[in-house]
């Protein structure tokens, strides 16, 4: 079976790239041909580099003569479209973003549409498509039939993405991804950093581990899940609150942890003052898909694995670190009582209007819920 993958060199897609030739797939390993991309597609293990099942591809999804030429010339029998720009860099570039998020999917759909037999998609989405979730107040599970609500740009592009998707007529299943934990530390942006300090500490988030992400979009190329959406979550464990798992990263890094008093304290009774992350049900997800293979305690071995080198040269100053980057809150030095502003304001006033979802999100919006709860 040929595999389509695109964002092969991603954080999520170089795990895939792995998991898919694990089970046995040929896979095609697209990604734009960036001097990073292509830095690290040289850097490729020799047993991968030398596989025959493996084949780089370079392409440019924004262009469709592109894409159909990519399509056309593979014919997968399956596509596992990771191809994504993330917050917050799709609040950097509100044109690039859209391009890519959404622009690209209506190529793949036409280019694959195109095929006398058209291939499987598999989708990658994001939980973050609910919009705020009051941590706060005791709320059930998210689920399919959980109204999607997009607060931000991004989530509204996958909103846009997956209603595309469901209109067209072809085999797909859309993975609506938790928050997948990195193995390397983030960007140094201040933006970013102070996008983190938004973020409430009381937030229910669901993590995942990478390795497992990716076994979920492999093996969602054969399951019995066509025109399902699921939620592709760690087991239960992964569902903590922010001042649970933030600390324990930073720690495992070699940075003291932040202060609570750094981090905004959304008003409990106004839902629109917190983060859109929450906990979902992955019941379903991992009766079809059998992801669930790492616990929290191996993901944090892992990181720490990867980052000893780094930890070890950070701790000694990690307090001061911790005071410079802390000096990026708003709230630094002086806690303030409970934040009633909406988070999509929060955002645009750190990155601008790109933040905000644009009026074709909101209107899919209205016609995604239509058609999942009619």
């Amino acid at each position: 079976m040929r595999v389509l993958l695109t964002g092969a060199f991603g954080n999520i897609g170089a795990h895939t790239r792995d998991a898919l030739l694990t089970r046995g797939f040929e896979v095609i390993a697209s990604d734009a041909a960036t001097p990073r991309t292509r830095k690290l597609a040289a850097k490729l293990p020799a047993n991968l580099a030398a596989n025959p099942r493996l084949r780089v591809a370079w392409a440019d999804l924004r262009d469709a003569a592109e894409l159909n030429h990519l399509v056309a010339t593979h014919k997968p029998d399956a596509i596992v479209h990771l191809a994504a720009v993330i917050p917050p860099p799709a609040y950097f570039n509100a044109a690039l973003a859209r391009a890519v998020n959404v622009d690209a999917v209506a190529n793949l759909i036409a280019a694959a549409s195109a095929l006398a037999t058209p291939p499987r998609i598999v989708f990658a989405s994001s939980y973050t498509v609910h919009g705020p979730r009051n941590g706060a107040r005791e709320l059930p599970l998210l689920t399919p039939s959980t109204p999607v609500a997009p607060a931000d740009a991004y989530a509204g592009h996958k909103v846009e993405a997956e209603l595309l998707l469901r209109q067209s007529q072809l085999p797909h299943v859309v993975l609506r991804i938790g928050t997948c934990l990195p193995f390397t530390p983030g960007g140094g942006d201040p933006r970013t950093m102070r996008m983190v300090f938004e973020l409430p500490r009381d937030s229910r988030s669901h993590g995942l581990d990478p390795r497992d992400a990716a076994l979920a979009f492999a093996n969602a190329v054969d399951a019995d899940v066509d025109g399902r959406i699921l939620y592709i979550g760690g087991a239960d464990e992964f569902r903590t609150r922010q001042r649970e798992l933030m600390p324990r990263y930073q720690h495992t890094l070699g940075l003291a942890p932040f202060h609570d008093a750094a981090f905004a304290v959304p008003h409990p009774e106004i839902d629109a003052a917190w983060y859109f992350e929450d906990w979902m049900d992955t019941r379903e997800s991992q009766a079809k898909l059998g992801f669930q293979r790492h616990t929290l305690s191996d993901y944090f071995a892992e990181l720490a694995r990867r980052n000893r080198v780094g930890a070890l040269l950070l701790r000694p100053l990690g307090r001061v670190v911790r005071w410079q980057l802390a000096k990026q809150s708003r709230f630094h030095g002086r806690p303030g009582a409970h934040e009633s502003q909406p988070m999509e304001d929060r955002l645009a006033a750190i990155f601008g209007d790109a933040a905000r979802p644009q009026p074709a999100s909101r209107a899919a919006a209205e016609a995604l819920n239509r058609l999942l709860n009619p």
